[in-house]
């Protein structure tokens, strides 16, 4: 609670792992910024393509009746911007963003 932010990185299982996390953080209102870097798994005999079937669990993947803000950039210039971007918005409405 010292004001500092706060930012972690993860992918497919893991994100799904954290999803009872984030419920937490959204329901103490705790601003924070979850990356996860979308991908096909090995099961899915797509190791190195990316895919964007995580959207949806990124936008709605925990419990509760909570609003998270979901940002999903197109270029690594737009990855740069949003990540400054998702920090002021964490900040401002008091949720995790999803990035």
């Amino acid at each position: 609670w010292t004001g500092t932010k706060s930012m972690t990185v993860t992918s497919g299982p893991g994100f799904s792992l954290m999803m009872e996390n984030i419920g937490l953080a959204a329901m103490m209102e705790t601003p924070c910024v979850v990356v996860n870097v979308q991908r096909g798994g090995p099961s899915t005999g797509l190791p190195t393509m990316v895919g964007q079937a995580d959207v949806m669990q990124a936008r709605w993947g925990s419990h509760g009746d909570y609003e998270l803000i979901a940002l999903c950039p197109q270029s690594p210039q737009e990855a740069f911007d949003l990540t400054i971007d998702a920090f002021n918005l964490s900040e401002r409405y008091r949720v995790p963003v999803m990035f």
